[in-house]
């Protein structure tokens, strides 16, 4: 993402913007109204219909930013607009709000592209009136111009069918999209509402970039954590291994069968999943979570180990991509419980429709997203990082496509066995030729997986969501 765009001055401001509708020759009328109001509070009070107010939205891509225009009441449909743009957006976060608009009230960003020189998409239905209603930045004042008034403030506006009412009806959604996706994005920037990186995982990850450490000194510091230490060595003793040897320690785990790099990605990926804790039930709940993490891990593992050596896949990293890809539902359980409860009640509600599109189209907000920013403040790696965000993304083809891609055929064979959100169960011969696999590779990993080692992994998955 490129740097925040900085305005050409500080002059931005209520009073600048009545100077440039003046010079513009923009005809409106001003109306005053009580501050510190939402939007749909004072179209209610106004008696405004909420297909003809305006509301202001900025998305963000690794292109820029765009400004989105839509009626009150509506939400985006971010689907949509992809298929529309052809670009993969998400909102923009609090902080950028406030380097975009720092003269403006953040309540009340008027409508207004050509002002903040950004490129804007626009509501079809927003377009079906004549008269259109828009904050005028001042947090305490609105705007009232004709249609073709208020695209002249535009800069080269497309007008698409980017908003839907979605079905269902949980009481969340009274808030409006909009404003519930504010809030919970202001949380979340906000770094004391979010646990700290756990001391075992933020010592691991330390020691993971020191090109000094040594196996001993992993073996120290997973050691310090019995719940950790049993999972490690529960995974060492796995038949999928094969070693016939005596493993009774984790020093004995990281020298006889694991490795330096595999202990110390289980062993971070467990530490930082710990913190979180889901009293929701139904498919997002804390067992049905953990139990789709762990397969995800072990099977990316396994097939990463199947995969040529061209690829250069490590299985370590390869398994806490697995095993962390989904935290983003954790952290919305720990920060949004009821939030968290309504979201499960719309995908119990709607079997056949991707998690991702029900979050997007009820908070604006996805698991995807929030998880990736937390790995980012966090300081995990990047690869890690990008998978978080984009193991949903199945247009993705950036640096890291193919650890990517793995977790995404991970989850569509678990789609196959039932286990996991993933609705796309489809296992195509493209999806294997960019991964170098081969059919009988992936059959060879999922039988050993799900017919020799799904009793351990089950278990395992019992003890993290404990």
């Amino acid at each position: 993402m490129n740097d925040i765009k900085k305005l050409s001055s500080s002059k931005i401001n209520p009073v600048y913007i009545r100077e440039y509708l003046t010079e513009r020759a923009i005809d409106c009328d001003s109306i005053s109204h009580e501050a510190s109001l939402t939007l749909e509070a004072l179209a209610g009070q106004l008696f405004i219909p909420l297909h003809q107010f305006a509301r202001t939205q900025v998305l963000r891509d690794s292109k820029g930013y765009v400004v989105a225009i839509s009626p009150l009441g509506c939400h985006l449909d971010f689907v949509s607009i992809k298929n529309e743009l052809g670009r993969e957006f998400e909102m923009a976060w609090p902080e950028e709000y406030s380097a975009l608009f720092s003269n403006l009230n953040s309540n009340s960003i008027p409508p207004m592209s050509s002002l903040f020189d950004m490129e804007c998409v626009i509501d079809a239905d927003l377009m079906k009136n004549e008269t259109i209603f828009l904050a005028d930045g001042s947090g305490h004042g609105l705007l009232k111009m004709t249609k073709a008034d208020f695209l002249k403030l535009q800069k080269s506006p497309r007008i698409i069918n980017m908003t839907v009412t979605f079905a269902g009806g949980t009481s969340v959604r009274v808030v409006g999209v909009s404003d519930k996706t504010k809030q919970m994005r202001e949380k979340i920037a906000k770094l004391d509402t979010l646990p700290a990186m756990p001391e075992v995982a933020s010592k691991l990850l330390k020691m993971s970039r020191d090109p000094e450490t040594m196996p001993e000194d992993i073996a120290a510091v997973v050691e310090t954590d019995p719940a950790i230490v049993a999972q490690v060595m529960h995974y060492a003793r796995s038949p999928w291994y094969g070693f016939k040897g005596e493993i009774n320690s984790v020093k004995d785990a990281i020298f006889s069968i694991l490795g330096m790099d595999m202990v110390t990605n289980m062993a971070l990926g467990m530490a930082a999943g710990k913190v979180f804790k889901i009293s929701a039930e139904g498919k997002l709940s804390a067992k049905n979570l953990w139990q789709h993490s762990v397969y995800c891990a072990a099977l990316s593992e396994g097939l990463a180990r199947a995969m040529p050596i061209r690829f250069n896949m490590k299985p370590g990293t390869a398994y806490l991509t697995g095993l962390l890809h989904n935290i983003g539902f954790m952290i919305m359980a720990h920060c949004f419980p009821d939030e968290y409860v309504a979201l499960t009640e719309e995908v119990e509600a709607n079997p056949n429709t991707a998690i991702i599109n029900i979050e997007e189209q009820t908070y604006g907000l996805t698991h995807a997203e929030v998880g990736a920013d937390l790995m980012r403040r966090w300081d995990l790696p990047e690869k890690v990082i990008h998978v978080m965000r984009h193991h949903h993304d199945e247009q993705y083809d950036g640096e890291f496509q193919h650890d990517i891609l793995l977790v995404q055929l991970a989850n569509r064979i678990m789609a196959n066995m039932n286990v996991g959100d993933e609705t796309n169960a489809d296992i195509d011969s493209e999806l294997l030729s960019k991964l170098g696999l081969s059919e009988e590779a992936v059959d060879t990993v999922v039988e050993t997986i799900f017919s020799e080692h799904s009793t351990e992994l089950d278990k395992m998955a019992t003890l993290l969501a404990a």
